[in-house]
Order: C-alpha cells, then structure tokens, then sequence
C-alpha cells in the first residue's frame, strides 16, 4: 500500500519547475485523476509527491526536461492529453522493462506514458497520436526514446533519438541525457538577428548570449529546433543544443516556418514549399505568388494576393480563402489572426467561425491565450484570456519587432531586445543589444 508522505516533510522544487507545471495544470489541457496527474500537480503546488517504501521515503521527481516537454505540447501548442505514468520507482512499480525504464532509473521520472490525445484512444499511431509525436520531435530534445515501433512502425526521428517497441495502447517518450541541475526557466530559449546579421541566442533569461551563424536575414524556432535564412537565400536548421551541427535545407529561400518536424520554406519567386521530417521526406510544391507564411498546431498559412489561405492536417489538403483585402495573418494553437485594412482580427475553433475584431495594427502575433499587436505608432499591446478581455499596453511607441512564446513576450525597441517572463506586468529584462529581428521559443 501507498503512503504519501506528509506535506510537510515534502521536498520542494525549484520555483522555476514550479511555475512550468502551474502553467500545464492551468491550461486545463492535462487530464486525468491518477498518479502521474498527482506528480505534476504537486510540482505546481511547489513539493514532490512522496510515498513510503519499506519504511523510506522516496520522492517523485520528473525530469525537468519532460515537464517542459509538457508545457511546450499543452501550453504553447495547444494539445490536450492525458498522462498515465511518470515516475515509478516512488512507488515501486515495475513493468516488463524492469528497473532500466526512464520511469523507474536514476530516481523515476524520465519518461512520460500518454494514452489519449485531444480526447482520441492512443494506439501509438492514431492521426492524433502522430500529430503529437511530430510535435515532441522538437519539443523534447536528444537524447531521447519513442516507444510504439511495433504500432506505427519506423518514423523519420531527430538526430539522437531511438525507437523501440511497446504496447499499443499509449505513446512513450523519454530523456536519456540524465539528471540535469539548471533550473527548468533557464530552458526557455532566445534569439535575435544582430544588426551585423548575426544570429544570437541564450537559454533563459540570465545565461550567456551565443553566436549560431552569420549574414542571417529570418529566423524561425518551435521547441529545440532553429531554422535560419541566410543572405544568400540558404536555409539552415539545428535542432538541439546550440552546440549541435547545422543541417542545410533548402536554397532560394526569403523565409522559413518551423511546426514540430514540418518545414514551410517560402522561396524568392514567391513559391512556398513544405516537408514533413528533416531528411527522409520530398519537398511538396504548395503555392505560388505568396508572400508571407506561417505554421502552426498543424495548419499552414499563406498570404497571396491579399488573401489568406489556410490549409490543416497534411500538406495534400485543400486551401480554405480566410478573405481578401488582407497583409498579414498568424496561427497558433486553434487560432487564427489576420490584418484587414489596418486593423485585426482574430478567430478561434474551425476555420469557418466568425472574425472577433481586435484593434488597429500593423503586426500581429498568437501564443496560447494571448494576442499581441504592434500598433501603427509602435506601441506593444497584449490581451489574454478570451477574444473580448481587455487591452495592456506593455511598452512604445517605437518598437521594431516582438514575439511570444508561453508567458513571455519581447520586442526589439531603440535596437534592445527587452524580454518580460510571467504575468503582462512583469519588469522588463534587457537580453541583446543591437538587434533587429526577435524570435523565442
């Protein structure tokens, strides 16, 4: 029999690995009522989980590494699932994998089992359970595991990654790169294309800035992986750490769009080209004549002609017409954001729901529950909660770019990138200086 420990003899977590499943269990997209539920709900709540084993204690640590995994498919990317293991040497439970599965191994919690997704059984190889892999790809960085071989047979994986077989009936992912001790905040990445064209970058807020590449004119990143325009129209992608190689894409290109392991490359003549995995699959021809793109949650969006079209699901789907008389348009998770006349607008649920008018703008960004518009005099205002709540204005006028990601937002004002983590009131924090483009995943 199972005896948690008391609550006050229960060891505390980090406040940054406290803040990340807060936000995992607030998004209400985490479901369930069992132990692994129980393990992320007591990080929110600040202490491990605990239960007595033959009279010791044994705390259930997750991995940061897989709570941020969590994050990045509930939070940013909008996936509801349903989690049914974590760690199971807290309470000594041990499968056919015996003491070497990343459940159990060097303290438990290294591994994640999850056996619905959006509301779908998981059969290892479900429409949603592949969505949901694809978005792990970056969201989860190597080394790692994938289990269901023997369900969905042998994927397209990242660099790092294995796979092997398991039961049909949830979706298996691990981290084998080992306990880590940063603080799982100092995880959350940023870049910035310098005024020189280099392509800066740091993990969390306080870490030291590195140089990636050079003579970058775009740059687009989903979880661990980065996608980067050159001046000679060359794209290349790293995934992983910033120590990692770099893997040349595409040539031609003005733009990229990186969602989980799909890229979009928007090319000089105004063709827009898309793959799905980095290196097994062919390039499919999408669109002429655009102008800008975006990815997102699964749907691909373009600008052509001043209308939008979207597309979702896989890249043979048919194009929907959001409209004409349009210069800009942003997705993310069910949501979809455009530029009409000067102001936006923004939708939420199928692609055939009704605009809710937002404000004048002149750009447009989606994460999760907020919007963020950069008005036509360069003042940055954000809303969160639904499409009706109210507006913050957080910095301007001047601003020459911004981005979200979780509950982070930064701008690029007067050549400084500025950075707030948390609630739309939070202090500023300056993270590069002499910069033109911001980017943060």
């Amino acid at each position: 029999m199972l005896v948690p420990t008391a609550a006050s003899a229960a060891t505390a977590v980090p406040a940054g690995t406290q803040a990340v499943a807060q936000q995992i269990i607030n998004s209400g997209r985490l479901v369930g009522t069992g132990e692994a539920y129980a393990q992320i709900q007591a990080y929110a709540s600040g202490t491990m989980r605990s239960h007595q084993i033959g009279g010791q204690s044994r705390d259930c640590q997750i991995d940061p590494v897989i709570l941020q995994a969590l994050k990045t498919v509930t939070v940013d990317r909008g996936f509801t699932i349903r989690v049914t293991s974590i760690n199971r040497w807290c309470i000594d439970q041990r499968t056919a994998s015996g003491t070497s599965s990343y459940h159990w191994r060097d303290g438990g919690g290294h591994a994640v089992d999850i056996d619905q997704v959006n509301g779908v059984g998981s059969t290892g190889n479900t429409s949603q359970d592949r969505a949901l892999i694809s978005a792990m790809y970056s969201a989860l960085p190597g080394p790692a595991g994938l289990g269901q071989l023997n369900c969905h047979g042998s994927l397209p994986v990242p660099t790092g990654w294995v796979q092997f077989d398991d039961a049909c009936n949830h979706n298996h992912f691990e981290y084998r790169g080992g306990p880590i001790s940063v603080p799982i905040d100092d995880l959350d990445r940023s870049f910035s294309i310098a005024t020189d064209g280099t392509l800066q970058a740091k993990s969390g807020m306080y870490q030291p800035v590195v140089s990636l590449r050079s003579n970058i004119v775009a740059v687009d990143v989903d979880g661990t992986t980065t996608a980067a325009v050159d001046s000679s129209g060359n794209v290349w992608v790293q995934q992983g750490d910033f120590t990692n190689g770099w893997v040349g894409l595409a040539g031609g290109a003005i733009d990229v769009a990186v969602d989980g392991e799909r890229f979009v490359v928007l090319k000089s003549d105004g063709t827009v080209i898309a793959k799905d995995g980095l290196y097994s699959t062919a390039w499919l021809t999408q669109l002429g004549g655009v102008e800008k793109i975006d990815a997102a949650n699964g749907r691909l969006g373009v600008l052509k002609g001043g209308h939008v079209f979207i597309k979702e699901g896989n890249l043979q789907a048919a194009w929907v017409d959001m409209g004409g008389g349009m210069s800009d348009l942003a997705l993310d998770g069910s949501r979809v954001g455009v530029i009409s006349g000067g102001t936006a607008y923004v939708k939420e649920g199928n692609l055939w729901t009704a605009w809710v008018t937002m404000r004048n703008a002149t750009r447009l960004v989606l994460e999760g529950d907020r919007v963020a518009v950069l008005t036509p005099t360069g003042v940055v205002t954000v809303k969160e909660g639904n499409l009706w709540s109210s507006w913050a204005d957080l910095t301007g006028p001047g601003v020459g770019d911004l981005a979200l990601s979780g509950d982070r937002v930064a701008v690029v004002s007067g050549g400084s990138v500025l950075i707030k983590n948390g609630p739309l009131n939070a202090a500023w924090v300056g993270a590069y200086a002499n910069s033109s483009q911001v980017a943060l995943s």
